[in-house]
């Protein structure tokens, strides 16, 4: 533990400064990293969701089908888009509040 800096203060710790909608820019763009989705991340979400297709779980039905994978739950697509995955929520820090509409089309 002899290596921690002494003058570090986790409160002070932040990303980037806190922005606020005049501060914002229209195109401006909030990065959210890349990831891949496997047979985990589908169990889960079909545990969560309730929705039990077999177009979402089962390999072999999806194949009979004339689909080589399964396919993701259109929900599902949609929440790995979640502001909070990215940098919005550090950006906006002090002026976040929530997140009060989202829309999609599939």
């Amino acid at each position: 533990m002899d290596d921690i800096d002494p003058d570090f203060d986790p409160a002070k710790h932040v990303l980037t400064d806190s922005s606020y909608f005049e501060d914002l820019s229209l195109g401006q763009r909030f990065l959210i990293p890349s990831r891949t989705l496997g047979d985990a991340n589908f169990a889960a979400f079909q545990l969560a969701s309730g929705d039990n297709h077999p177009i979402h779980y089962d390999v072999e039905y999806c194949r009979r089908k004339g689909h080589p994978q399964m396919l993701a739950h259109g929900f599902q697509v949609v929440i790995q888009t979640a502001s909070g995955a990215g940098m919005l929520p550090h950006v906006l820090e002090d002026s976040l509040i929530g997140l009060i509409e989202q829309s999609a089309n599939f």
